[in-house]
């Protein structure tokens, strides 16, 4: 076997057995267009052109004929994606066109008389495919590099170069034209980069080697003065480096629909969080701290990061703290670890829960309720791994265990809904109907809204969950135009407040208005000015000093 096809069966051992030893989990197409240049070697056709340039110039012949070298590299490739537990890896399909032309390269006799001329296509198609490891690292990033390993063909139905030859005097020596169809193995090795700047799109850039050469059928064609073989073999050999850049457009794969879903739900809980807060201000500023401190626990799982909520929650607890007597938090705790012994981890986390509303520092009880998540966490893996292995039951029996630790967790009662709905049983309609209800007392219609479609999904015909999202709908309506009410008094109140000179209250009630309805022009023009009038007062002290 010649050397030169061991990359070809490396590769297509490579392809065919690579995917075997893996198992895909959240699939994804990625197309990819790209333009570059490459080389060719075309050996033999370069090794003839030194040899006629040679015997052109020793017979005085001006000028030399022009060797193949560089050539345009357009390409398009799908790659399908997927994890392996050795990390990301993907199969791919390219097809790209060597454009590799001779346009026409002329000598002369010394007197300027054409000697000879020779003008072709040598372009190739070149599909392959391939196999490719994505080296990232565990929280991904918008850079991903990747080593490539493809096997293919390049082929070509038109190919062809035309020859002519001059005697001294002017007349024809020879005219032929060679035609042929390009079919030769290959295979590639490449490194490349994804820039994703968006979840949709990104840049790319790849270099790598091709190798693909082969012997092919020629005809030959007798234009005029030839006398020799009507066909005949030639060798042809495209391999080379190659550079290229172009852009790359990903279609959603099963974590970036995770991750639609979680931003669709995070816009909603913006709205609910500060809903929320403004509840847990009222309640705060009017004594109520326990009942205002379980608003604020209700903001924070909705939006954990806001600073204003935490700082609120922090004033809280200690008015909490002034209210609450030390024998009050004990007891709390002590019940607390009861439930916990006991394995009834759902009451024993709301009974920590509750002593950290009394006490935000409290370690014994932060330190369960931080127990509690890793093991929801754990186990929630568990789940997810069991129900990969084809184990629904076991997996739904494992995810319920998870949400004894962290009940109301979205992500694992989303899990379990979809392992019921799966088993297409009725005990799947009650837990998600229960969730509906549970979200509904809590205010959050919007999602026992969402919860009911789906039970009415499982049974069309339940008229009594059709009645729950009318009610539930109401309720949205009614909130909607609370807020609208709400935001409308404020406005007033503060151009009122504006317009005595109150700057205090009038900020205050503009920035009331603007978290709530962040485009209210009017409120966002009094605050402007506010905040103008406060500069030229500083100015003015300045200059005053």
């Amino acid at each position: 076997m010649s050397t030169r096809y061991v990359p070809v069966c490396v590769a297509v051992i490579f392809i065919f057995v690579f995917p075997l030893s893996v198992f895909s989990a959240d699939p994804g197409f990625i197309i990819s267009v790209f333009g570059g240049g490459a080389g060719a070697s075309m050996e033999n056709y370069n090794s003839s052109i030194d040899t006629a340039n040679s015997g052109n110039s020793a017979l005085g012949i001006t000028g030399s004929l022009d060797k193949l070298g560089t050539c345009a590299l357009p390409e398009v490739s799908i790659c399908y994606g997927f994890d392996t537990p050795a990390g990301r890896a993907g199969v791919y399909l390219r097809n790209g066109l060597t454009v590799l032309k001779e346009s026409g390269t002329n000598v002369a006799w010394p007197d300027g008389t054409p000697a000879q001329s020779i003008s072709g296509d040598f372009s190739v198609f070149y599909s392959g495919l391939g196999a490719r490891y994505d080296l990232r690292d565990e929280k991904g990033g918008p850079f991903t590099a990747y080593l490539g390993l493809d096997a293919g063909i390049c082929h070509y139905y038109s190919n062809y170069m035309e020859e002519e030859a001059h005697k001294i005097d002017g007349g024809v020596l020879y005219r032929i034209k060679k035609s042929w169809n390009t079919a030769v193995p290959g295979a590639c090795a490449e490194a490349g980069m994804d820039w994703w700047f968006s979840r949709a799109m990104g840049l790319s850039a790849k270099a790598g080697y091709r190798f693909a050469a082969g012997r092919i059928m020629v005809k030959i064609e007798n234009i005029e003065g030839y006398t020799g073989s009507p066909e005949g073999e030639d060798e042809v050999d495209y391999s080379g480096a190659y550079i290229s850049a172009g852009v790359s457009f990903r279609f959603a794969a099963a974590d970036d629909k995770v991750n639609k879903e979680q931003i669709m739900r995070e816009s909603q809980f913006s709205e609910i969080a500060g809903k929320l807060k403004a509840e847990a201000e009222e309640l705060y500023a009017a004594g109520f701290y326990k009942r205002a401190a379980e608003k604020a626990d209700e903001a924070l799982r909705v939006a954990p990061d806001n600073e204003e909520l935490k700082e609120l929650r922090g004033h809280i607890s200690a008015k909490l703290r002034e209210t609450v007597s030390a024998a009050d938090l004990g007891r709390l705790l002590q019940q607390a670890d009861t439930f916990r012994k006991q394995g009834d981890f759902k009451k024993a986390r709301a009974l920590y829960t509750e002593a950290i509303a009394v006490d935000s520092g409290n370690r014994q009880a932060l330190y369960f309720i931080n127990e509690f998540d890793a093991k929801a966490d754990e186990t929630f893996i568990l789940a997810k791994a069991l129900k990969k292995a084809g184990d629904n039951d076991k997996a739904l029996k494992v995810i319920r265990e998870a949400l004894s630790y962290r009940d109301g967790d979205a992500d694992m009662e989303a899990f379990a809904a979809t392992l019921e709905k799966g088993a297409g049983s009725q005990k799947a309609k009650k837990r998600i109907y229960n969730q509906a209800v549970e979200k509904y007392r809590h205010g959050d219609y919007r999602a026992a809204v969402k919860l009911w479609e789906e039970v009415l999904a499982l049974d069309p015909e339940d008229n009594e969950v059709k009645d729950n999202i009318k009610k539930a709908q109401e309720k949205i309506d009614e909130e909607d135009r609370g807020k609208k009410k709400s935001v409308k008094d404020a406005e007033s109140e503060a151009k009122a407040m504006f317009s005595i000179g109150n700057m205090t209250a009038a900020a205050n009630k503009c920035e009331y208005v603007l978290r709530l309805d962040p485009g209210n022009t009017e409120c966002a023009r009094i605050a402007a000015e506010i905040e103008k009038m406060k500069e030229e007062n500083r100015e003015a002290a300045v200059i005053k000093r």
